[in-house]
């Protein structure tokens, strides 16, 4: 009940926001469109009085009395007009007149060029200057041209209205903002020409930090801006909106306490009856916890220590209802959860000790691998003596990068094992030679002629030949001999040795071995 109750004051709360504020920000763009409307209004009804005053006589052409006389006229039709000056294309003033006083010639001035003055002297039809702060309030101009019949500019006409006034007397006395909102009027700058406090008025308040004249001064759109913290230092919902004639932005906002206060009310009877509901409820759960919420607590329990693996649990709960078939029920199944969990583990033991084996077996069966490679690599570049100081290494198969290595490390290894003084490298059974194994016996010749040895390559094909010259491998410090008999007795004329034919034939003989052995 509780929870209906919640959700459907709930639903009511936020719908009722959502429709108060739509309401509130309707009637707000609606007051701001009628305050532009106003302005607009009254601004072209100023601009067309004007126009028909220069256009019915020519001002420059009167003498300054009748000027006078005729400004005066003008300025008892416009209420909110308390200023009136007739200027030539020089910016000087011919003549000028307030509600109250005429200005003597001594007192007038030259106005130069302006921006307002050099709008309706390069043909605008008419122009409104910046707003001016005084003592009597915020003004702007209005100029006009004054033309001849030739539609040559000969003056402009320039009235002064007055802001405050046309803010109090046409809009605030004609306009209501509602439920204690309030408007004010910016200009492009940011600061408050009108609003209902004078003294922010009068101070020139910068309001341009505020979010609505923010959205103005960038040239957004019109329209809602939220809430945020208004002009009077409360939170506000406001919008705003451009008055076209001018220029100037109107923000209307209204106060968030005061817009949502029928909200706030059906909110506090919203939780009183909350409230009550849920002494109700307490009431009834105080009733049925003996019958109902104690058995579930149990069954908590067992859930949980089930859950924590100890399925042997025995569930204690005698209600005769369904919260005992319940507990009937978790027991059943704690029991098959036992014996599918015996079951498992039996298994997990049985391919535990067949993962053993099987692991005990691969890890001998790379052993052995590992020892066969071994032996084959040490066969593959065997180092063989065949004299005292001679060594002989005969080379069968491709040589790679790493049958390289071992065949440095071999060879250097039999060097210094055998006192060798010099090295046949046989390469009769190497079909074909890369840069690698070229490189390699480079290599070889350098690092055993460090350790005191020559070494002599022997055996090379024709096709290795070309292939090492393809490569352009510089074998210059390699001794080379076309066969393995000639490399020996290269060998032991190096020794100091001489080859007779009976060594030759003994030669011959220990080649012949040698080749049996490779």
């Amino acid at each position: 009940m509780v929870v209906i109750l919640l959700l459907v004051g709930g639903t009511n709360l936020v719908t009722g926001y959502r429709g108060r504020q739509q309401e509130i920000i309707r009637g707000q763009q609606a007051q701001a469109a009628q305050v532009a409307t106003i302005i607009d209004l009254e601004v072209e009804r100023v601009v067309e009085e004007m126009r028909i005053f220069v256009h019915s006589q020519d001002l420059m052409a009167m003498s300054v009395a009748d000027t006078i006389l005729n400004l005066q006229r003008f300025l008892k039709n416009f209420a909110l007009c308390d200023e009136a000056a007739l200027l030539d294309t020089n910016g000087r003033e011919r003549a000028r007149v307030t509600q109250q006083r005429i200005y003597s010639p001594d007192e007038l001035i030259i106005r130069g060029y302006p921006d307002y003055m050099q709008a309706v002297l390069g043909g605008a039809p008419y122009a409104i200057s910046g707003v001016r702060w005084s003592e009597g309030g915020t003004k702007v101009l209005i100029a006009v041209p004054t033309r001849t019949l030739a539609k040559d500019i000969t003056g402009v006409l320039v009235i002064q209205l007055d802001v405050g006034r046309l803010w109090d007397e046409r809009i605030i006395s004609r306009l209501g903002i509602g439920r204690g909102g309030y408007a004010y009027l910016v200009n492009p700058n940011g600061a408050i020409i009108a609003c209902d406090d004078r003294a922010l008025t009068a101070t020139r308040t910068d309001v341009s930090t505020l979010p609505p004249v923010t959205a103005f001064r960038r040239g957004q759109a019109e329209g809602a801006v939220g809430r945020y913290v208004g002009l009077k230092g409360v939170p506000v919902i406001g919008i705003q909106t451009t008055v076209p004639s001018t220029g100037w932005g109107i923000v209307v906002e209204t106060p968030v306490a005061l817009a949502f206060a029928d909200i706030r009310r059906m909110t506090a009877w919203l939780v009183t009856l909350l409230g009550m509901a849920l002494l109700v409820s307490i009431a009834l759960g105080t009733l049925f916890s003996r019958r109902l919420v104690r058995p579930l607590q149990e069954l908590r329990r067992a859930a949980m220590e089930i859950g924590e693996g100890r399925l042997d649990y025995a569930i204690e709960i005698r209600t005769g209802d369904e919260v005992e078939d319940l507990a009937e029920a978790f027991t059943q199944m704690a029991r098959r959860l036992k014996e599918s969990y015996d079951e498992i583990e039996g298994w997990g033991r049985e391919l535990e000790v067949k993962v053993a084996e099987r692991t005990q077996e691969l890890a001998t069966a790379v052993e052995t691998q590992a020892r066969l490679l071994e032996t084959i690599r040490r066969m593959s570049t065997p180092v063989v003596p065949v004299y005292e100081g001679i060594v002989v290494m005969p080379l069968v198969g491709l040589i790679d990068a790493k049958r390289a290595q071992t065949m440095t490390h071999s060879l250097l290894a039999g060097i210094e094992r055998h006192r060798t003084r010099v090295a046949l490298l046989d390469v009769t059974g190497v079909p074909t030679l890369d840069e690698t194994a070229a490189r390699c016996f480079v290599h070889m010749t350098r690092a055993a002629r460090l350790l005191g040895t020559e070494v002599v390559l022997v055996g090379i094909t024709p096709q290795v030949a070309r292939t090492l010259e393809a490569l352009g491998i510089d074998l210059a410090t390699l001794m080379t001999r076309t066969n393995l008999q000639s490399g020996i007795e290269y060998a032991l004329r190096r020794m100091g040795r001489r080859v007779t034919v009976e060594s030759q034939k003994r030669e011959r003989h220990r080649v012949g071995k040698i080749a049996a052995k490779r």
